[in-house]
């Protein structure tokens, strides 16, 4: 399945990014903007993207023929959306809702890769809840992760 976005178009080429100790990315005196990407021998590509210095956005992986493999999102360097890995032929496999780095949800799909078994909706510990709830007072802009019944959507994140 084909992402929304062209990663190999919006790559941004790397070899003035730095990343200083306490793994901010730059590019010379600015917080780095962009998506950084690594061709694969076997013609697969692999790509961060970046927003002020940290993980935002999409990251993942396409095949040569541009089709997805695995993507995940990053808002303000925290693991936080929809990650979704996919079939060889294209197909869905599975998809699951992170906030903040913790899974809150997971749908597998059947092998059409378009029906959903029913979600598992994980029962979070108290330490897990406690580090959702201090970056969601952390970073009230963030909106909570969409639930399961987004998992199919490529278009939602």
């Amino acid at each position: 399945m084909k992402p929304d976005y062209d990663p190999r178009v919006l790559e941004t080429s790397g070899d003035d990014v730095t990343i200083d100790d306490n793994s901010m990315y730059w590019r010379g005196d600015y917080l780095f903007d962009g998506v950084l990407g690594e061709e694969r021998s076997d013609g697969g590509f692999e790509f961060l993207s970046f927003k002020d210095g940290v993980r935002d956005g999409p990251t993942g992986e396409i095949d040569e023929d541009g089709d997805l493999v695995f993507e995940e999102w990053y808002r303000k360097g925290h693991l936080h959306g929809i990650s979704r890995v996919f079939r060889d032929d294209g197909t869905l496999l599975r998809a699951t809702g992170n906030e903040f780095g913790v899974a809150i949800w997971t749908v597998d799909f059947e092998p059409d890769g378009e029906t959903a078994r029913p979600a598992s909706v994980k029962q979070l510990s108290e330490s897990s809840r406690r580090v959702v709830q201090r970056y969601r007072s952390r970073y009230p802009q963030l909106p909570p992760v969409l639930g399961p019944e987004h998992a199919g959507d490529i278009t939602e994140h």
